[in-house]
């Protein structure tokens, strides 16, 4: 009986340490053609993990993942916006799908030392619309 308890109680302590997260794709599914090609990529971010260190989110944008070309390109937060980053993500003449994903990079309190971790967001994809 009593390692059942103990066995609960180390589960619920994982738990907790480990928290839930969300990434949120808030730009637009598609843009307009324009002449530099770039365009922005916009995302939100929630999670209620504790042992989080705010200061260490370092959030990149993937494209191409599937390709031999994966590119990883840091994004910026939102001024005046909380847990929301941004980047200009190019995208080559021609293309009018472009596929990407956001990777969520972190540091958290251990008991002895921070450990390293990260969370990856489902696959999305904006559409280039000729003007």
């Amino acid at each position: 009986m009593e390692m059942r308890y103990k066995m609960v109680t180390v589960l619920g302590l994982a738990l907790a340490v480990s928290g839930c997260t969300s990434i949120t794709n808030l730009g637009s599914d598609h843009h307009v053609r324009n002449a530099n090609g770039l365009y922005p990529v916009v995302i939100g971010w929630d999670t209620n993990q504790r042992s989080l260190l705010p200061e260490s989110v370092q959030p990149v944008v993937q494209t191409d993942f599937q390709a031999s070309t994966f590119r990883e390109i840091p994004m910026t937060p939102v001024p005046g916006a909380v847990n929301c980053w941004t980047a200009q993500v190019p995208a080559p003449k021609g293309v009018n799908f472009l596929n990407y994903r956001v990777k969520m990079n972190f540091q958290y309190h251990k008991i002895s030392k921070r450990g390293k971790d990260s969370r990856l967001s489902p696959p999305y994809q904006f559409q280039i619309i000729d003007p």
